[in-house]
């Protein structure tokens, strides 16, 4: 949930699921999403090496949650659940 450049000690950390606003709610913009938190969670590099699942819903017309479950074989999963307006 975190924008790049909220911290300012982190200028890396974060995603911008924000330019998805303005996007229509079709399966294009939830893949776009997807990859957008994907590509968030390798850079990091904390979650090397598990598996990472994501899922975009649909939530209203104008709205997607995206639910990120990262696994490994050593512990138990990691479920973070995303709401993300697309405006309207």
């Amino acid at each position: 949930m975190t924008e790049p450049g909220d911290f300012y000690v982190y200028p890396r950390l974060g995603i911008d699921l924000s330019s998805l606003y303005g996007l229509p709610q079709n399966r294009e913009t939830g893949e776009l999403g997807k990859k957008i938190i994907r590509a968030g969670l390798e850079q990091e590099g904390l979650f090397s090496g598990r598996t990472i699942l994501i899922e975009a819903i649909p939530i209203s017309k104008d709205s997607i949650r995206f639910d990120v479950h990262i696994v490994s074989a050593a512990d138990q999963p990691i479920v973070l659940s995303i709401n993300q307006s697309l405006g309207g």
